[in-house]
């Protein structure tokens, strides 16, 4: 979980460009996870399956 706010700014740059930024300011942020102290939100990549390559 994270607690802060979004600020967004705009400035020229030294070639006359117009350059947008978007902060994130973090006023406080909790590690969450399951009982175990693991946590399941980061997904598993597929096994890539060799067999399917040209070569």
């Amino acid at each position: 979980m994270v607690e802060g706010k979004l600020t967004y700014r705009n400035y020229e740059n030294t070639d006359g460009l117009k350059q947008y930024v978007t902060e994130i300011k973090v006023d406080s942020f909790l590690i969450l996870s399951d009982q175990n102290g693991t946590s399941n939100d980061s997904p598993i990549p597929p096994k890539d399956n060799d067999d399917d390559l040209p070569f």
